[in-house]
Order: C-alpha cells, then sequence, then structure tokens
C-alpha cells in the first residue's frame, strides 16, 4: 500500500480496512485450497486401495 502525505486519516484506516480483508480472503482461499488437496489424497487413497484389492483378489483366483 503506497501512503501520500496528503491522504486524511480516513482513507488511511480504509485502506487498511481494505488490506486486512484481502489478507483475511487469501487465508481463506488458501485454507479451502488445502481442504480441497486433502479430500483429493483421501479420494486418491479409496482408489489405490480398491485397486490393491481387485488386483489380489485377482492374483488368488489365478493360483
Amino acid at each position: 500500500m503506497c501512503e501520500r502525505p496528503s491522504d486524511s486519516p480516513l482513507i488511511r484506516f480504509g485502506n487498511h480496512l481494505i488490506d486486512a480483508f484481502e489478507r483475511g480472503l487469501l487465508k481463506r482461499l488458501r485454507l479451502i485450497y488445502v481442504q480441497q488437496d486433502r479430500k483429493n489424497e483421501a479420494a486418491n487413497f479409496r482408489v489405490t486401495k480398491a485397486r490393491l484389492r481387485s488386483d489380489l483378489v485377482s492374483q488368488s483366483h489365478s493360483l
């Protein structure tokens, strides 16, 4: 944020509010991405586990 000497205290306060809002929004977006990433990891783990199980079953039937 670039503050000019001519900025009134009210304008500076408004700029601080906007900056705080943007930082909060970025934190929230980061949290959403982290949560989505964890959901994707859990889904990938379930798929991998199911594939391993089906491989084991097919191998045991072929014995």
